[in-house]
C-alpha cells in the first residue's frame, strides 16, 4: 500500500547541523496558499538548535481559517493535528476567509510565544492536493515586532520535491525582496500582492502590434464609431417597438447617440427581468476578483489568471498583447498554466470584473477607464488570436460562456443598484464590442451540443442559455439562439428526459437531481412568459418536474439512503423538494417552481412520512431534525406505509425490490436500460443488481461476461466518447422496455435483459491534453465480438421467507458454439472500529518496511482469477465457496451474513479475485451502527455451455447471529432444466424450475407445466402460492388447470389451481395520426397504442388524462387549434396508481394541432429560370452556425441543384446559401423531412441546416408527435425559397477543429457524408427528396 503521504522535499537548501547553520530570530510562522482555495497539511515543523519545537507545544498559539468559513483557533477543528508529531494521516485542510475576494488565500499562522533562533521550516502533505489547490506556497518568519525576516515561495510539484518533507532554510537570500521588512499586521487574511509571488510569464507582443495598437488607440475616433454603430445597427431587428429609440437615432445618423440609447435599454431590460428583482443580493456575496489586488495589477500593466490548478502572470497592455501566446520551450507545469488561463478568459469578463466591483465601491473613474480598456481589447482580439492557434484554447463547456455572459449581466445589474451612475459610465461602445462578440459564439457553442448530448451539466447550460436568450432576443442572431432554447426546452421533455422522470445519464445518484434546476427556468418564465411558452409546453414541463420529483422519491432505499453510487443520507435531497427557493451554484438561495400538486398524493406523503416523519423512528440527531420537518411540513396524523413497495421505471430500467418499508427491509436495486438508449456515463451494468439486508450494503452482483467480454452497446453505432462531459451520445426511448414485471404481497417478480454484441473495448487517451484538454481517444476492441446474444436475469422476491431467486439465461443466435460464462460478485464486510485499525496499522507496517529497504509499498496487483483452494479472509469476515454444494458463504460476525446456492446443467467453478468487478459505489457518508468502514471481496462463479444456458441463484441473508432460514437444499436437473427444492426450518418449502431457453416440460410439487419456468412456495402454515412464467399448458395432480395468461401468480386451494395476478408488460404510449402537426380546414385524428386490449382516453382541455377522461372509440374531427393528450388504460383500471411501471396505465402521450391559414405564392414561375442561386461562405464554423443567414458571400452562382456543395474551396468550415423559389404543385400542408443525422440522436451531424419559406424559418418538431418534420400550409405557385447550410467539418474529419471542451465532437461520432437531404411529402405526394424540377430562380 502506497504511503499516505506526498513524497516531496523543496530542497531550498542542504541540511546542516544546528551549531554550523545560521538561524533567523522567529516569533511568528505563516503558511498561506495565495491564489489557492484550499491548503492541505500534515505537519508543520520548526527547528531551533536542532529541535522541533512546534511539536506537542501546548503554548504554541494558531490562527487562520478552517474550512467552511471557520475561524481558527477552534476546538473541534483538530487543527492542532499539524504539529503534534504525527505524519501520517490525510492531514488538516485549512480554507480561505469567508470574505476573501475569489475565496483564496487559505492560511495558518503559528505563535511561538517569544522569539527563537529558526534553522529551518519543514512542512509535510498529504499525497493528494485540496480540491482548488493551486500548488503556489508563501511561508513567512516574521519576528517579535511582526516584521518579516524572511518571505519564500514554493511550487509543491516543483523539481526539488523529494521524499515527504519539504524543508525550507532559514535564508533571507531567498526571500521575495518586496516583502522584505514589511510588517504584518496580526491576523490578516491577505498582506503580500498575489502578482509579486506567481510566477511571470514573459510573452512577446502580437506580430502586428504596432498597427492593432493604432488602430485600438483610435477605437473611439468617430471614423470608428460610426463603423462600429453600422456593424451593430445591421444586427439589432431594429424593427422591433422595443428599440424605437435606437431606431430613431440611428436613422438620424446618430451613430454615438444609437449606441447610447441601445446602452439604456439594456440597463432597463435587465432591471425589469424578473431573477434579476426577485434575487437581490448583497455585492460582497459574489466577489468581483479572483485574489485581492487584482483590479490595482490590472491597471499596472500584470494580468494574473488562476483557473482550477495553476495560476500564472502576464505583463499586460491593452491593444498590444498576445492572448493566444502560449510558451512551446517552458516546464510543462507553466505551459498548462498558461493554457488554461486563456481558456478561461475566453468567458467573458472573467479578468476585468474587479475592475467593474472597484469602480463601484471607490467610485473612482480610473476603474471604469480600466474596464473598458480590458473589455474591447477582449471583444477586438481574443477569437482572432486564438482562431490563429494551434491549440483549443476556447475549450468550450457547454454550461459555461453562456453561464458567464448571464452572470455578467446579473453581476453589472447588481452593481448599478449599488451605484446608479455605472449605467452611464458604461461606454455604450464597449458594451457593443462586448454584445458582437458574445453573440457570434456562445450561442452556437451552446445549441450545437443541446442538440445531441444529454449529461447534468447540459440542464445547468439550459439554465444559461434561457436568460441569455431573453436578453440578446433582440438581435437577428438572438432570435435564432432563442429559437434554439425553446427547441432544447421541448427536446428536454421528449428524449433528455425519459418519460417516468430520469435523465438519460443514469449512473450517478448525485446528478438524478440536477434536472431539477429546470425548476428555477420555469419559474422566470412563468413569472415572465417568453411568446413560446405555449399552455402545451407549460403542461409537459410541469408533469415532467412531477416526474422528476417522483423519481428522486422512488430511488430510496426503505431506510431512506442513496444506494448506487454513493450512500448519503437521501433527505436532504427528497426535502429540496419541498422548497420555493432553492440554493445554487453562482448565487441563491433562488425562487424555483415548486410542483405542489406532488404533495398532494397519498403515496408521496406515506413515502415522507414512513421513511422520515411520523412513521420513523429516528437513528441520529440529523433524522430528529428530518422528523420535525417533515411533521411541520404535512399537517395531520400518520397514514401508515405506502401503497407501493416495489417499483419498477419501464424506461430507464430501474428495479427497485423491498421487502416491505421497515428501515431494515431487504432491498435489491436492478439496472436494465433499452437496448438503444444507454447511459451516457459509460456503464456497462445492465442486468447488474447490488443487494442490501438489515440495514446494509451485502452485495453486486456484475452483468454476465460471455467469454470474458463485457456488454457492448455502441457495437456498429457512432456514438461512444462523443467528447465533453459525456461516455456517449444517447436518448431516452419512446416506448418501455417490454420485460415482465410483477408485485404483490407476497412476491416480486423482475426482469432485466442485454441483447447485442459482447465485446470489451480498450480506451485510447490523447496524450498532448494540453493541445485538446481531457480529450478521450477511439476505443479499440479488447476481445472478439460476440453478436446476437441475449442475456435475461430475473429476480423473483418471495416475501413470506425474505428469500430471493436469480435466473440468469443465455440465449445465442448461433447456438452451435460453447462459450464459458462469467458471474462477479463483490461482496461487503462490515468493519468495527478496532478491525479497521488493525488493517490499517498493518498497512502502515507495511509502508515502513517498504521504505527502510529502500522500496515503496505499493498496492498489490490484483490477483488473476483462479481457482479457490481457501476461504478469503478479510479483517472482517470470511468468503468461502464450496464447489461440491455449489454454494458461497460470505460470513460476517458482526454484521449480516448471505449465502449464495447455485444451480446448473453444467458444471460450475468458483474463482477469487478479478478486483475490477468491486461494490461500484463509494460507501462513505451513511453511519452504519458499529461499523468503521467497509472491506470488498471478490468472487466470480464460472461455466461453460454449448448453446444456450441457465443458472439459478438462491440468495439468501441473516441478521449478525441470525439463524439460516434455509435448511437444507437439493438440485435439480433434467435436460435443459434446472432448479432446485429447498425445505425451510420452520418447516415451509420452495421449489423452483426454469429452461435455458423457451418452454419445457417441469414439475414441482404436484404441478406439471409446459413453462419457461415454475415457482412453488408452501409455507409452514400449509398455503402454497407461487408464480409461473412463459405458460402453455398447466395443470394439477394430472388434471388441467385454465388460466387466462402465459404469466401470473397462483395460488393452490387443495388440487385447484387459482389465478391471483397477471405478470404484465408495460402499455406502449398511445401514437397520433396524422403525424404532422398543421392543418387548414379541418384534420381527423386517430389515436392507437401498439399493447392489443387497452382502451385509451383522451383530453383537450389542458388536464391529465384518468379512468374518467372521454374514451376513445374512433377518430375525432377538429377544426381548430387543439392540443391532446392520451393515455392508454388496462380495461377496469379505475385510478391511475403511483408506482412507474406502466404495467396497467401508459405514459401520457401529447399532440399539438394547430389551425394555420395558406402562404400564398411570392412570383409567377414563368418568370422564373429553374435551378437555385448560391452563395459560398467561410469563417469559423461558430460564425457560419449563427450568420449564415446573412454572412457577406466569398463567392456566388447557380446551381440545378439543392445542397450542391461543389463550390467548396476551404478544407475548413464553409457554408452554403440558397436562394429561389419552390415550385408548389397543389394546395394542401406540406411537410419538410429533416435528414435523420441532423434530429434522430444518433450522431453529431457536424453540419447546421435551416430552411425558409416566404420568410419563415422552418421549426423542427421535437415532441414525439411530429418530430424532425416542420409542416406548412402552401397554395400552389412559387414561393420564396432559401437554405442555409453551415458546415462545421474539415474536409480531413480527423483534422476537424471545433473548439470545444474534450474536443467535442471527436471525429468517430460525426456524421461522414457530403452533403444531407431535405424531403419532402404533401397531398398525393410520399415522402421524397425535393424535386429539382420544383426549384427557381429570378434571373
Amino acid at each position: 500500500m502506497r504511503s499516505s503521504l506526498f513524497a516531496v522535499v523543496v530542497a531550498l537548501g542542504m541540511l546542516m547541523s544546528a551549531q554550523a547553520q545560521a538561524a533567523l530570530q522567529v516569533r511568528y510562522i505563516r503558511l498561506e496558499g495565495p491564489t489557492s482555495g484550499r491548503m492541505a497539511v500534515t505537519e508543520v515543523e520548526a527547528y531551533s538548535r536542532g529541535q522541533n519545537i512546534l511539536q506537542g507545544n501546548k503554548d504554541v498559539g494558531i490562527t487562520g481559517w478552517a474550512m467552511r468559513g471557520l475561524r481558527l483557533p477552534d476546538e473541534k477543528a483538530r487543527e492542532r493535528t499539524v504539529i503534534d508529531g504525527k505524519d501520517g494521516g490525510r492531514g488538516f485542510t485549512f480554507g480561505a476567509s469567508p470574505d476573501s475576494p475569489g475565496g483564496v488565500n487559505p492560511w495558518v499562522e503559528f505563535d511561538l510565544g517569544r522569539e527563537y533562533p529558526i534553522e529551518q521550516i519543514v512542512i509535510k502533505q498529504p499525497i493528494e492536493p485540496a480540491y482548488t489547490d493551486r500548488f503556489l506556497r508563501l511561508v513567512t518568519l516574521m519576528d517579535g515586532q511582526r516584521k518579516v525576516v524572511l518571505a519564500q515561495t514554493y511550487d509543491n510539484r516543483s523539481k526539488e520535491v523529494n521524499k515527504g518533507t519539504i524543508a525550507i532554510k532559514a535564508d533571507p537570500a531567498k526571500s521575495v525582496r518586496a516583502l522584505m521588512g514589511r510588517q504584518v499586521p496580526a491576523g490578516a487574511d491577505f498582506w503580500a500582492p498575489v502578482s509579486q509571488l506567481v510566477p511571470m510569464v514573459e510573452s512577446p507582443p502580437p506580430a502586428d502590434v504596432n498597427q492593432r495598437l493604432a488602430a485600438f488607440q483610435a477605437r473611439n475616433s468617430p471614423q470608428a464609431i460610426q463603423k462600429l454603430a453600422e456593424q451593430f445597427m445591421a444586427e439589432l431587428d431594429l424593427d422591433s417597438p422595443k428599440l424605437a429609440q435606437v431606431k430613431a437615432k440611428w436613422e438620424a445618423g446618430d451613430a454615438q447617440g444609437a449606441l447610447d440609447a441601445y446602452r439604456d435599454y439594456f440597463f432597463a431590460k435587465l432591471e425589469s427581468a424578473v431573477y434579476m428583482r426577485e434575487n437581490r443580493m448583497a455585492l460582497n456575496y459574489a466577489p468581483g476578483a479572483d485574489y485581492p489586488g487584482q483590479a490595482d495589477d490590472l491597471l499596472n500593466g500584470v494580468i494574473v489568471g488562476l483557473t482550477n490548478r495553476d495560476a500564472s502572470a502576464r505583463r499586460y497592455q491593452p491593444g498590444a498583447f498576445d492572448w493566444a501566446f502560449v510558451p512551446e520551450k517552458a516546464p510543462e507545469t507553466e505551459r498548462v498554466a498558461v493554457l488554461q488561463t486563456i481558456r478561461k478568459w475566453a468567458l467573458v469578463n472573467t479578468f476585468g470584473v474587479s475592475l467593474l466591483h472597484e469602480y463601484v465601491i471607490t467610485g473612482d473613474q480610473k476603474y471604469m477607464d480600466g474596464w473598458a480598456a480590458t473589455m474591447d481589447d477582449w471583444a477586438m482580439h481574443f477569437m482572432k488570436d486564438v482562431e490563429g492557434s494551434p491549440y483549443n484554447l476556447r475549450s468550450y463547456f457547454p454550461k459555461d460562456p453562456l453561464q458567464h455572459f448571464y452572470y455578467m449581466c446579473y453581476r453589472i445589474n447588481e452593481l448599478r443598484q449599488e451605484r446608479p451612475e455605472l449605467a452611464r459610465a458604461m461606454p455604450s461602445a464597449t458594451l457593443a464590442r462586448m454584445l458582437l462578440a458574445v453573440l457570434e459564439e456562445y450561442p452556437a457553442q451552446y445549441w450545437r451540443s443541446a442538440r445531441v448530448l444529454s449529461f447534468n451539466h447540459m440542464f445547468n447550460a439550459f439554465n444559461g442559455a434561457y436568460p441569455s436568450s431573453q436578453i440578446l432576443n433582440d438581435f437577428h442572431a438572438g432570435n435564432r439562439f432563442e429559437r434554439e432554447v425553446r427547441q432544447d426546452w421541448e427536446r428536454i421533455w421528449t428524449w433528455k428526459i425519459t418519460r417516468d422522470g430520469s435523465m438519460i445519464e443514469a449512473g450517478d445518484e448525485g446528478h438524478m437531481a440536477v434536472p431539477l434546476v429546470l425548476a428555477r427556468a420555469y419559474h422566470d418564465m412563468l413569472a415572465q412568459p417568453p411568446e413560446w411558452l405555449t399552455p402545451l409546453n407549460r403542461i409537459r414541463a410541469e408533469h415532467g418536474i412531477g416526474k422528476i420529483y417522483e423519481i428522486v422519491l422512488r430511488n430510496i432505499t426503505p431506510d431512506g439512503y442513496d444506494h448506487r453510487y454513493a450512500d448519503p443520507d437521501a433527505f436532504q435531497r427528497v426535502w429540496e423538494l419541498t422548497k420555493t427557493r432553492q440554493q445554487f451554484q453562482g448565487g441563491g438561495p433562488l425562487a424555483v417552481f415548486r410542483h405542489d400538486d406532488f404533495f398532494k398524493n397519498p403515496e408521496v406523503r406515506a413515502i415522507y412520512d414512513t421513511v422520515y416523519g411520523r412513521g420513523s423512528k429516528p437513528a441520529n440527531s440529523a433524522r430528529e431534525a428530518a422528523r420535525e420537518q417533515v411533521i411541520g411540513f404535512f399537517e395531520g396524523d400518520y397514514q401508515g406505509p405506502p401503497k407501493m413497495v416495489s417499483d419498477w421505471l419501464p424506461y430507464i430500467g430501474y428495479h427497485y425490490l423491498r421487502g416491505s418499508w421497515k428501515p431494515d427491509a431487504a432491498f435489491i436495486h436492478v439496472t436494465s436500460q433499452a437496448t438503444d438508449s444507454p447511459s451516457t456515463n459509460g456503464q456497462y451494468w445492465s442486468t447488474g443488481f447490488s443487494f442490501h439486508d438489515f440495514g446494509y450494503p451485502l452485495l453486486y452482483a456484475s452483468p454476465l461476461l460471455v467469454d470474458g467480454q463485457e456488454q457492448n452497446p455502441d457495437y456498429g453505432r457512432p456514438t461512444l466518447n462523443p467528447g465533453s462531459k459525456t461516455s456517449r451520445i444517447s436518448a431516452a426511448p419512446h416506448d418501455p422496455i417490454q420485460a415482465r414485471w410483477h408485485t404483490s404481497e407476497l412476491y416480486d417478480f423482475a426482469e432485466a435483459f442485454f441483447e447485442g454484441t459482447y465485446q470489451s473495448l480498450q480506451q485510447d487517451r490523447d496524450r498532448d491534453w494540453a493541445r485538446s484538454p481531457f480529450t478521450p481517444g477511439p476505443h479499440r476492441p479488447r476481445g472478439p465480438a460476440i453478436e446476437g446474444v441475449k442475456s435475461t436475469r430475473q429476480i423473483m422476491q418471495i416475501r413470506p421467507y425474505n428469500l430471493f431467486v436469480v435466473t440468469d439465461r443465455v440465449e445465442l443466435a448461433d447456438a452451435s458454439g460453447t462459450h464459458e460464462y462469467t458471474m462477479n460478485y463483490s461482496f461487503l464486510s462490515a468493519q468495527t472500529p478496532e478491525q479497521k485499525a488493525a488493517a490499517e496499522a498493518a498497512a502502515r507496517a507495511a509502508a515502513d518496511a517498504g521504505r527502510r529497504t529502500g522500496m515503496a509499498a505499493e498496492e498489490p496487483e490484483a490477483p488473476a482469477l483462479a481457482a479457490i483452494a481457501a476461504p478469503a479472509v478479510t479483517s472482517s469476515g470470511t468468503v468461502k465457496p464450496d464447489a461440491a454444494s455449489r454454494q458461497i458463504a460470505f460470513d460476517n460476525p458482526a454484521s449480516p451474513s448471505v449465502r449464495l446456492y447455485h444451480f446448473s446443467t453444467q458444471p460450475i467453478s468458483f474463482n477469487y479475485g478479478d478486483s475490477k468487478w468491486r461494490y461500484p459505489i463509494h460507501f462513505r457518508n451513511h453511519v452504519y451502527p458499529g461499523v468503521a468502514g467497509f472491506e470488498q471481496v471478490g468472487t466470480a462463479v464460472k461455466w461453460q455451455a454449448r448453446g444456450n444456458s441457465a443458472l439459478v441463484t438462491l440468495l439468501s441473508s441473516k441478521p449478525a447471529g441470525g439463524e439460516e432460514r434455509v435448511a437444507r437444499v437439493q438440485p435439480v436437473s433434467n435436460g435443459n432444466v434446472t432448479g432446485f427444492d429447498a425445505a425451510m426450518r420452520d418447516g415451509g418449502s420452495i421449489s423452483y424450475r426454469t429452461t435455458s431457453s423457451g418452454a419445457a416440460r417441469m414439475s414441482a410439487g404436484d404441478i406439471q407445466a409446459e413453462a419457461e419456468g415454475l415457482l412453488l412456495v408452501k409455507t409452514a402454515d400449509g398455503q402454497a402460492t407461487g408464480m409461473a412464467v412463459g405458460v402453455r399448458s398447466i395443470s394439477v395432480g394430472g388434471k388441467a388447470a385454465p388460466v387466462a395468461s402465459a404469466d401470473f401468480e397462483f395460488r393452490l386451494n387443495g388440487s385447484e389451481l387459482v389465478e391471483t395476478a397477471q405478470m404484465l408488460l408495460p402499455i406502449k404510449p398511445v401514437r397520433f395520426e396524422p403525424n404532422v402537426n398543421v392543418f387548414t380546414d379541418s384534420v381527423e385524428v386517430t389515436m392507437s397504442s401498439p399493447t392489443p386490449g387497452v382502451e385509451i382516453r383522451y383530453t383537450t382541455d389542458g388536464t391529465e388524462p384518468t379512468a374518467d377522461s372521454p374514451l376513445y372509440t374512433g377518430p375525432i374531427t377538429l377544426t381548430a387549434s387543439t392540443d391532446i393528450q392520451a393515455r392508454a388504460f388496462r380495461p377496469g383500471v379505475k385510478e391511475i396508481p403511483f408506482t412507474a411501471a406502466g404495467t396497467q396505465v401508459s405514459a401520457v402521450s401529447y399532440a399539438s394541432f394547430q389551425k394555420q391559414g395558406y402562404l400564398e405564392p411570392a412570383a409567377d414561375v414563368a418568370q422564373l429560370t429553374p435551378g437555385l442561386k448560391y452563395d459560398y461562405l467561410e469563417g469559423t464554423w461558430f460564425k457560419l452556425y449563427t450568420y449564415a443567414d446573412r454572412l457577406p458571400a466569398v463567392s456566388s452562382g447557380r446551381t440545378t441543384r439543392l445542397l450542391d456543395v461543389s463550390a467548396r474551396k476551404t478544407d475548413g468550415p464553409f457554408g452554403m446559401r440558397y436562394t429561389g423559389y419552390i415550385q408548389i404543385p397543389a394546395d394542401g400542408v406540406y411537410t419538410f423531412h429533416a435528414p435523420d443525422e441532423l434530429w434522430k440522436v444518433i450522431v453529431e451531424p457536424g453540419y447546421d441546416l435551416r430552411l425558409y419559406i416566404d420568410g419563415q424559418e422552418w421549426y423542427l418538431g421535437q415532441m414525439w408527435h411530429g418530430r424532425g418534420q416542420w409542416s406548412v400550409p402552401l397554395r400552389a405557385g412559387a414561393h420564396e425559397f432559401m437554405v442555409t447550410f453551415a458546415d462545421a467539418r474539415a474536409k480531413d474529419i480527423e483534422k476537424q477543429r471545433s473548439d470545444t471542451w474534450a474536443g467535442f465532437p471527436r471525429p468517430w461520432v460525426v456524421w461522414r457524408g457530403t452533403a444531407p437531404e431535405i424531403q419532402i411529402s404533401g397531398p398525393g405526394i410520399e415522402r421524397q427528396p425535393i424535386p429539382d424540377a420544383w426549384l427557381f430562380y429570378k434571373p
